[in-house]
């Protein structure tokens, strides 16, 4: 019996998945596999009545070409992968390499069912890896190009969902927080922004399809949060306060200890914590569908999890947290 708690002790999920990278890499290769496959013989996009033209134009693709939209969808999923590969190994968020954020990022998309019903919260994770990068890239080189690039990364990511306004929300705040900010920093950003309207309407003009435009402009929905009624399982009353609490958690651990880090570190996971507030956010504007918004916080997630299992972990309570936290948004 002493030598049960010994092995439990010294050995669990999380420390065996840290400590074998080659496991990692099976894993992961493993997923996006079973990830391809879903694609490719199971997935469909989510109806493009009430979103905006570039989504609509996705949604035309796909009825045109099936292959072709499959293949593009794969390839924002392992091109968002490696975004956050980078993003987690240059800002040393563990002691050694880690694809656990990779790793967390397939398992969260699959249980969900997202890869199943490829919508706007697909690409709208691709959008916010994206400006997590770009945004992380100002505050070391304080280049206004990166701050020109990520509005104009709103910009588009708006012709797919309105609400990932929120971003612009993000970047001002983690500016806030991360650097000096002026008011010309924000009209940069507003100006990369506009400056995908100005092309938009540009383009639509001398094709002599503004009209189009504008009736494309008034379909627009939002707020399925308050116009679409919210019917939940008995299972889901009991998983979701249980994923809540989890999740409240791991962040207020993260938090804990990152308190003692130095100052740099400690400001990377204070913009991790606006991330997520502005993210929530998205529930409250997005016209998909309230079973998928979960979905909006999949990035943040997928890296806060690679974190909190970095630590000191007894009797398999982190795994448990963690298998309860993703059983929570399975069912």
């Amino acid at each position: 019996m002493n030598l049960f708690f010994y092995f439990c002790k010294k050995n669990n999920m999380l420390k065996i998945l840290n400590k074998f990278v080659v496991l990692q890499w099976i894993l992961t290769l493993a997923l996006i596999i079973l990830s391809a496959f879903f694609i490719f013989e199971s997935s469909n996009i989510v109806p493009s009545t009430g979103f905006p033209i570039l989504y609509q134009g996705i949604f035309d693709f796909m009825s045109h070409s099936v292959i072709g939209y499959r293949i593009f969808v794969l390839v924002i999923l392992i091109t968002t992968l490696i975004l956050i590969q980078v993003y987690f190994s240059k800002n040393k968020f563990t002691q050694k390499q880690s694809l656990l954020p990779s790793l967390f990022y397939l398992i969260l998309l699959l249980i969900s069912g997202l890869i199943h019903q490829i919508g706007p919260i697909f690409f709208t994770n691709f959008f916010i890896i994206i400006i997590l990068i770009l945004t992380e890239s100002y505050f070391k080189t304080n280049s206004k190009s990166q701050l020109f690039f990520s509005g104009f990364i709103i910009g588009i990511s708006l012709l797919i969902d309105p609400a990932s306004s929120l971003l612009f929300l993000f970047i001002i705040v983690s500016m806030i927080i991360n650097t000096v900010i002026s008011y010309k920093d924000i009209l940069i950003v507003l100006y990369g922004i506009i400056t995908v309207v100005i092309y938009l309407i540009s383009f639509y003009y001398f094709t002599d399809h503004i009209e189009w435009l504008w009736s494309n402009f008034r379909q627009i929905k939002m707020f399925s949060l308050f116009n679409a009624p919210i019917i939940l399982k008995p299972i889901e009353y009991v998983m979701i306060p249980i994923s809540v609490v989890i999740f409240i958690y791991i962040v207020m651990k993260i938090n804990s200890v990152f308190e003692t880090k130095v100052i740099v570190m400690r400001k990377k996971i204070i913009t991790f914590n606006t991330l997520i507030f502005c993210l929530l956010g998205t529930f409250l504007l997005s016209y998909c569908s309230t079973h998928d918004f979960i979905g909006y916080l999949f990035v943040p997630v997928c890296m806060l999890l690679s974190i909190f299992s970095q630590f000191k972990n007894r009797f398999f309570i982190y795994d448990i947290l963690i298998i309860l936290f993703i059983i929570g948004l399975w069912v």
